[in-house]
């Protein structure tokens, strides 16, 4: 296991089984992992909290497995560099003929839309999270993609964007799709954040669902073929950010604890943006979340995640975009 970042990690010898200090806010100026070993006659354990900025859910998977092996004497003394060979790899792919021709696909793209902000804010805004489970819907949609030749991925892309355009009433609309990352094989039990935003520019006008479907499909392929010039670059030139953004978590999160009914709290489980849309699996469906800061309000959330529900159900169903009824 190789953790590395800007500061040392915290790490304390508790000798208490008071653990309520232990959860708080991070000081992004100090250190962002802390591990609290807590060592008291009636409990050894050991607790961490690392900040989703140098962390996704495989890290911690891996951190976990390390412990148990720890804990059972089996550590071995290889030391995993994936996390540096990655990033030399990036250093070198600099001078390579790609990582220009890349820059020309994103520049072409992203000059094609007027704005990046494409959600506005609400005066009552306060921060949340809304989660909407839809069941029954898993197998036919499955069969459905399978049918059309595209990935379950690319239509909860496909749903995302059209979903913006419909909120904005924008034809073209931006959207940052952020990808897990791990595409190397020295990368798979690296620690660290693993992820990448896909900036895209996707035309939701009038078309045949199923030409609609094929285009943002072969959209997301080329742009992740041409993920080699940074997103922060890109982000600079164009001035735009990942505030709003869109995440499937295919088959990662445990979601069992979701009954029939929505879900709101009044406080953002994830914050790395401002507005953050998130698919997840269930047994049956799938369920869609938002976690939005305080510059959004809970019913625009509820809206937005009904009007997801309501697109992804009728893209199913209909011929043509324009005959998705989306009004709630």
């Amino acid at each position: 296991m190789f953790l590395v970042c800007d500061s040392y990690p915290l790490v304390e010898l508790v000798s208490s089984d008071d653990t309520s200090a232990f959860i708080k806010p991070f000081d992004l100026e100090d250190y962002l992992a802390r591990f609290y070993i807590i060592d008291t006659p009636t409990r050894k354990a050991i607790l961490y909290d690392i900040h989703h900025i140098i962390s996704d859910a495989t890290t911690i998977s891996i951190i976990n497995k390390e412990f148990k092996k720890g804990f059972n004497g089996i550590l071995d003394d290889n030391l995993d560099l994936g996390f540096l060979r990655s990033s030399y790899d990036d250093f070198i792919v600099k001078f390579d003929s790609s990582y220009e021709s890349a820059h020309r696909f994103f520049a072409d793209m992203l000059s094609d839309v007027e704005y990046f902000d494409v959600l506005g804010g609400d005066v009552d805004g306060s921060e949340g999270t809304v989660i909407l489970p839809i069941f029954g819907v898993k197998e036919k949609l499955e069969n459905f993609t399978y049918k059309k030749g595209i990935s379950v991925g690319n239509l909860f892309y496909a749903v995302y964007a059209y979903c913006l355009s419909c909120f904005t009433g924008e034809d073209k609309v931006f959207v940052n799709i952020i990808e897990h990352g791990r595409h190397k094989d020295y990368t798979m039990d690296s620690v660290g954040m693993f992820a990448r935003i896909l900036p895209l520019v996707v035309d939701c006008s009038d078309s045949s669902v199923e030409n609609y479907l094929d285009y943002v499909s072969d959209l997301v392929l080329n742009s992740m073929e041409n993920n080699v010039y940074p997103f922060r670059l890109l982000a600079s030139e164009f001035n735009f950010n990942s505030n709003i953004s869109f995440r499937y978590n295919s088959n990662l999160n445990d979601m069992s604890f979701l009954g029939e009914d929505i879900i709101v709290t009044d406080y953002a489980l994830d914050t790395i943006g401002e507005f953050l849309c998130v698919v997840n699996d269930l047994e049956d469906g799938f369920s869609v979340t938002v976690h939005h800061s305080d510059s959004y309000s809970e019913e625009m959330a509820k809206q937005f995640v009904f009007m997801f529900k309501e697109i992804l159900i009728q893209l199913c169903d209909k011929d043509n975009l324009k005959d998705i009824n989306y009004s709630l």
